[in-house]
């Protein structure tokens, strides 16, 4: 799963928890009384720590495909001189 992918993932997570009032109070008065409920707060907590772990298992995969291709790259540079 690429970065994008992981964007859109944790904006339709978080846009469909504030349309659910079980988990976000939004007030049209003024933002300051919007707010995530308990139940809301929990669920962020959750979706950000999946998040955020798949977010970081997917830059240690990048770096390692990116550090294969500049040896792989190398090597074949060395093997043409």
């Amino acid at each position: 799963m690429d970065k994008q992918a992981l964007k859109n993932i944790l904006y339709g997570s978080l846009y469909e928890l504030a349309l659910d009032k079980k988990y976000y109070y939004h007030s049209k008065f003024d933002t300051k009384y919007s707010h995530f409920t308990p139940e809301g707060e929990k669920a962020v907590v959750e979706i950000l720590t999946i998040w955020v772990d798949r977010l970081l298992k997917e830059e240690d995969s990048s770096l390692d495909k990116r550090a294969k291709d500049i040896v792989l790259k190398s090597l074949k540079d060395n093997e043409n001189e």
